[in-house]
């Protein structure tokens, strides 16, 4: 029987990075407030997998079950897709200073991924463990609300911890917009901002 959790937790970066090209009203529409952009990278994180498995001990006479998580793994996966005005002439200093901008942003929360990938571990290690560390001995007909809860604050710590990592990414990746490179591309793209 278990008595400490073994955990796996894997946070990937999706390197595969969909390129979009959108109507430029489409992009200004979801600009910060303030400003006016022509490209846009959007970032997501995902729990895209949890497999919980258990150490269990039935009594059939007594009918109980000791139950203790004997390994959580988890998957996530953080995804960034970019989107460039499609008025933009692909062949224009604008568009070329866009896509190097971008790809900065891509850059940056690649970055943010290996950074934080250790602190978000921890977060769903401490968040779980405390409460399904131990063994626990229950009724048989408790067994099964038992493991539903503990999947639930499994995917919820998970959960959490995705929010964490894109609060502190967008920190990051919001660095690389900075007042010098925000002139250079009202400098190079003034016909469309």
């Amino acid at each position: 029987m278990a008595n400490k959790t073994k955990f796996s937790i894997d946070v990937k970066f999706d390197s595969s990075i969909p390129v979009k090209l959108s109507p430029l009203k489409t992009i200004q529409k979801g600009a910060d407030r303030g400003k006016v952009g022509v490209s846009v990278t959007d970032s997501s994180c995902t729990c895209t997998s949890i497999v919980v498995n258990w150490d269990e001990e039935t009594d059939p006479i007594n009918k109980t079950v000791k139950l203790a998580i004997k390994e959580v793994t988890v998957e996530i996966v953080v995804k960034c897709s970019i989107q460039y005005a499609k008025e933009i002439d692909r062949k224009s200093p604008c568009y070329a200073h866009i896509v190097k901008h971008e790809y900065m942003h891509v850059a940056s929360r690649k970055a943010s991924v290996k950074k934080y990938t250790p602190v978000m571990i921890k977060y769903i290690e401490q968040a779980v463990a405390p409460t399904l560390d131990k063994p626990e001995t229950l009724k048989l007909s408790k067994a099964k609300t038992l493991r539903a809860n503990a999947f639930k604050k499994i995917e919820k710590a998970a959960q959490e911890a995705c929010g964490k990592l894109m609060t502190a990414s967008d920190k990051e990746s919001k660095k690389i917009d900075s007042a010098s490179e925000n002139a250079k591309t009202s400098r190079l793209c003034a016909e469309f901002i």
